[in-house]
């Protein structure tokens, strides 16, 4: 029975009728037979649509089976429309419609096909009206019905539902349908349905209220349309009615949203901007947004958010703007730092915080901006000022470390070089000195003067104490060159011009601190690992009343956004390998603190240029004579009396045995028992004496001495307290002052000096390549006469011939030494050249060996080519100080 719109039933009693039937609704439905049987055992749901069921019956037919079918059907709630179809007139008046026919038609009346098939479409029909009913039922709006004639009303039990009264109760009439409306409502309800019926007004949207039965009233909203007949008289309206109770409370909340919204807007201290999500066009801006970039609302409304902000940012910006917007998408809220541009060109840092929000059906931004620059800054600065303390604790204390490091060092290493010295001495004298003994000492002290060097280095760097307030910057930056070597020598090639310049007034420690800050920048400034394509250059020279430091690099550059935040506190591109960004800032301020200044250019491509300027400080002359020395000491007198005083015992031997073939040793361990020989008469020339001692130290001893009393040359291994830093620094100034360890020739040179009334200090050294040949070919004027007092002239020039003959044969020889090889004979070689007063040339020399030792071979070489044009300064000294001279000055390496 199913997929047919007519069931036709057999009976058994009228074939013809089923031919009828199914000839007339042919093209017109879709008919199906069934059996009596098929019909009894039918099962339906309630509510089932069986459509049209129509009888053909005759003569002898026994419908009581069909009624009984036919009503057990109806009592499960199926629809089905019975028609009977009587095979003729006579049948037909034999049977009433009863329970069972709901038509019933003859086969010999003319009409009855189209009897039939208007009675199946008027059954279509009617199932078409309860499926719109159903619908109406169960839909969200509800419906009512209103028949203008019979003014009787209908409404769905929804809209039963919606008004809150049950549906038994609800309204039949059009007065009380009437009387549930809001009495403010009620004339302009009648108004609008008599319009539409009488002029034909559109009945559409129109809002009222309804008493909901709890002395409450809800807002719906009406919609009606008039059936009118031929005529245009109006028979029903049909209509709907939409609850829009909790869409006015939700409009009026929202409305008042807007309202507290539209106020905070206006009123709230931070810059605001709402502008458009899909556009990003600005829909509104307040007052403080107009203070912040300096334009009128006016001109604010209508930009484009984007310029609200440079033009340019960095990829660091961009990608953070980005991120906020995606973070908006995803939580409706996010906040961001993002620089903003005024209307003056100034840019300000701010923070943003964003929101998604809906207005009038529209997602909008919600731009909260507040200018966070001087709160950035402060932050910065308090930061960048943490991290200085921090650095300049953890230096003082490395430098205090370093102090008391060198001082236990230094006094060993005294021992150790000096009795090596003293070995190599007796040996020499006794004759059984062999070339394996000798270089095995010499070995043995090479490295004792490595270690000398190191600590002095160190010494140097780490003092930031601020009790040396000047320093040499061609020094300062040799020593901090050689720290930053470790880094460097796999990186790059340096190549350093240091010349002759006065004293800077900035501490060499941190001084030191800026230089290992940028060579360190320098050595990360490559992306070839070749390192004979990288170079890095360090040059010093006096301009004008102040000194210029350059240190440039053939790196990969700075791009242009990233140079203009070098000084930022905290930018860096090298976090990931622990740069804090910290360095250059803090450099800017050292230097600054110094009235120095801190200037960096970059190429992309080409490399990066960093210029130091700090002001010159006016030479420092030699300190001045000692009088005394030279009052007490009486021409042809006896040898010179040299009190030493220093409580390490050792020390004392030592330097006893150093000096007794030339001086008269007296020798105090406490230096009271040394006051209270004085005090008693005990004479001297000069006294040779400690700084930090027990009981007395070296400062205290020289007070209790007085200005009359004999003069002073001091020893340090490296002061520790501020007040014996200071005196050192002072005893240094003046040209009192040695440094553990030291060579025998150095300490009986001065001690020579002092007593024949000389300077206290042999003035500043030439350091390097740039001072005059002819004065670096040359020996120093009181060295040459004490060698020749003790050697002659012709002795003088065979030493002469011999150390252009050694300089010449470790120039040639190099390509050919390993090293270790090149370190010690470059150290030996210098130890003759300081010997015969070529403090230049020596000092270039042990430039080599110091680059030899660390393995830098290149840099090795370069200072030895930089020795050549002395070496022959030197050679012609040496041929118009030694006419007719043995020839040797070109002979083989010794």
């Amino acid at each position: 029975m199913k997929g047919s719109d007519c069931l036709v039933l057999d009976t058994g009693t009228a074939p013809e009728g089923m031919r009828f039937a199914r000839d007339t609704l042919a093209g017109h439905v879709v008919p199906a037979d069934v059996s009596l049987s098929d019909l009894q055992g039918c099962n339906t749901q309630p509510g089932a649509e069986m459509g049209v069921l129509i009888v053909p019956f005759g003569q002898g037919c026994n419908l009581d089976p069909v009624a009984r079918a036919v009503a057990r059907c109806r009592a499960q709630g199926v629809h089905i429309a019975v028609l009977g179809l009587a095979a003729d007139n006579a049948q037909a008046a034999q049977v009433p419609l009863g329970d069972l026919f709901d038509m019933l038609v003859s086969m010999d009346w003319a009409a009855a096909s189209e009897i039939i098939r208007r009675f199946v479409d008027n059954r279509r029909t009617d199932l078409q009206n309860r499926a719109l009913k159903t619908f109406l039922e169960e839909s969200v709006d509800g419906y009512w019905m209103w028949h203008v004639e019979s003014d009787v009303v209908e409404w769905s039990r929804r809209t039963s539902d919606m008004v809150g009264l049950p549906h038994e109760k609800a309204p039949t009439k059009r007065d009380e349908l009437a009387a549930l409306v809001h009495p403010s409502d009620h004339d302009r309800v009648k108004q609008a349905i008599n319009n539409h019926l009488e002029l034909g007004t559109p009945y559409k949207n129109i809002e009222l209220r309804f008493h909901l039965g709890d002395n409450r009233y809800g807002h719906f909203l009406a919609n009606g349309q008039a059936l009118r007949d031929d005529e245009g008289k109006p028979i029903i309206i049909v209509g709907s009615l939409t609850d829009r109770t909790l869409m006015q409370q939700v409009e009026r909340q929202l409305e008042d949203t807007q309202r507290r919204f539209t106020v905070l807007f206006h009123h709230m201290n931070d810059a605001a901007i709402l502008a458009d999500a899909v556009t990003g066009t600005i829909l509104e801006a307040n007052q403080p947004a107009e203070r912040l970039w300096g334009k009128p609302i006016a001109e604010l409304v209508g930009m484009h958010q984007s310029e609200l902000h440079p033009p340019r940012v960095s990829d660091q910006v961009r990608q953070g703007f980005a991120d906020h917007v995606a973070a908006l998408m995803r939580n409706k809220r996010d906040t961001t730092h993002a620089p903003i541009l005024c209307a003056d060109g100034t840019e300000l840092l701010a923070e943003i915080s964003g929101s998604l929000i809906e207005i009038d059906g529209q997602t909008a931004i919600l731009g909260v901006f507040r200018d966070i620059s001087d709160r950035v800054r402060i932050e910065h600065e308090a930061r960048a000022r943490d991290a200085q303390i921090q650095l300049s604790s953890h230096m003082a204390t490395m430098g205090t470390m370093a102090a008391g490091v060198a001082h236990e060092i230094n006094n060993p290493l005294t021992y150790v070089l000096g009795n090596l010295e003293r070995i190599e001495d007796l040996l020499r004298r006794d004759g059984t000195a062999t070339p394996e003994i000798a270089e095995a000492l010499e070995g043995a002290a090479t490295g004792g003067r490595y270690v000398r060097e190191i600590v002095a280095d160190l010494k140097a760097i780490s003092r930031v104490d601020g009790s040396e307030n000047a320093c040499d910057p061609a020094e300062v930056i040799r020593i901090a060159s050689r720290m930053a070597m470790s880094d460097l020598r796999h990186r790059a090639q340096l190549d350093m011009a240091l010349g002759q310049v006065p004293h800077v007034p900035i501490a060499p420690g941190r001084l030191s601190q800026v230089m290992l800050n940028l060579l360190s920048n320098a050595a990360h400034a490559f992306q070839s690992e070749d390192r004979g394509q990288n170079g890095i250059g360090i040059d010093v020279s006096a301009a004008g009343d102040r000194v210029r430091i350059v240190v440039e690099d053939n790196g990969v550059g700075i791009p242009p956004d990233d140079l203009a935040r070098l000084f930022e506190p905290f930018f860096t591109r090298r976090g990931e390998s622990g740069g804090t960004g910290l360095g250059l800032p803090i450099c800017r301020r050292i230097l600054a603190e110094a009235d120095g200044t801190l200037e960096i250019t970059s190429t992309p491509g080409q490399g990066t240029r960093v210029e130091i300027t700090l002001p010159a400080l006016a030479d420092r002359g030699e300190a001045g004579t000692v009088a005394q020395a030279a009052a007490r000491r009486a021409a042809g007198a006896a040898r010179p009396r040299v009190m030493v005083v220093d409580d390490d015992v050792l020390v004392t031997t030592l330097v006893a045995r150093m000096l007794e073939d030339a001086f008269d040793i007296t020798v105090f361990n406490d230096a009271r028992r040394a006051l209270e020989a004085l005090r008693a008469g005990q004479g001297c020339d000069i006294i040779l004496c400690d700084i930090m001692m027990p009981d007395m130290d070296g400062p205290a001893f020289c007070t209790a001495v007085g200005p009359d009393g004999p003069p002073f040359l001091f020893l340090t291994g490296g002061a520790v307290t501020a007040h014996s830093i200071a005196f050192e620094r002072r005893m240094a100034s003046e040209g009192r002052l040695m440094h553990k360890p030291f060579d025998t020739s150095d300490l009986r040179r001065k001690l020579q000096h002092m007593v024949r009334g000389g300077a206290g200090a042999s003035g500043p050294r030439a350091s390097g390549p740039t001072a005059g040949l002819d004065a670096a070919g040359r020996p120093e004027p009181d060295i040459l006469s004490e060698l020749e007092a003790l050697l002659g002239r012709a002795g003088v020039c065979r030493q002469m011939e011999t150390l252009a003959a050694q300089v010449q044969g470790l120039a040639d020889g190099i390509p050919g030494l390993s090293p270790e090889a090149l370190a010690a004979e470059a150290h030996r070689v210098a130890g003759a050249a300081d010997v015969m007063g070529l403090r230049v040339i020596g000092g270039q020399l042990r430039g080599c060996q110091q680059a030899a030792a660390r393995g830098d071979l290149a840099c090795a070489r370069e200072a030895m080519e930089a020795v050549r044009p002395m070496l022959r300064a030197f050679k012609r000294f040496v041929s118009g100080y030694c006419p007719g001279g043995s020839g040797h000055l070109a002979g083989p390496r010794a």
